[in-house]
């Protein structure tokens, strides 16, 4: 991938009806988190500008943000994806 590019969350909202925000990371081959950002709307959609990190392995996950109940702080992913800018 390369440029800006929409990362959606595969979460829904949880049982916990007061909050629909997903935590969005990226992390790089070294486990750094290269970007973070969250979401409100569902389905949760952010921009990440690649162009911002070097060509490499990363890893992308997203996480339900609704309280410290288990059930709504479900961990996606992660969805592994190679950056490489021209």
């Amino acid at each position: 991938m390369a440029g800006t590019v929409d990362i959606q969350a595969n979460l829904v909202e949880g049982p916990c009806n007061h909050s629909a925000a997903i935590y969005f990371t990226v992390v790089d081959g070294g486990g750094n988190v290269v970007f973070a950002d969250s979401s409100n709307y569902l389905p949760a959609t952010v921009h990440w500008d690649t162009c911002s990190v070097p060509d490499g392995p990363y890893a992308i996950r997203s996480q339900r943000a609704c309280g410290s109940d288990p059930v709504c702080a479900e961990l996606g992913g992660p969805v592994r994806v190679w950056v490489d800018n021209p």
